[in-house]
């Protein structure tokens, strides 16, 4: 994910890139629990399509792995927070 933006409480658009290709999809937030757990549907084709969860379990992990997924977690919300902040 290279951006996004919130378009209600409980959807965001965002801008994928994957080696040379590039995409945005809209999503629908299905959790989301601060600290804990975030898990959202991916829509296309005119429905639901994928959906994706974040379940943080502190110390559960590997510690090299956690450090990743907090960095991950990190730019997820600098980019959500950013986006909040552009549209108030």
């Amino acid at each position: 994910m290279i951006g996004v933006q919130r378009l209600s409480d409980d959807t965001f658009r965002s801008w994928n890139r994957r080696r040379l290709g590039h995409w945005k999809t809209d999503a629908r937030i299905i959790e989301a629990e601060v600290g804990r757990r975030f898990s959202f549907v991916v829509q296309a084709l005119g429905g639901d399509w994928t959906q994706w969860t974040y379940q943080l379990e502190p110390h559960a992990r590997r510690t090299d792995l956690q450090a990743n997924m907090t960095t991950s977690v990190q730019r997820i919300k600098a980019i959500a927070e950013a986006d909040t902040e552009e549209n108030q």
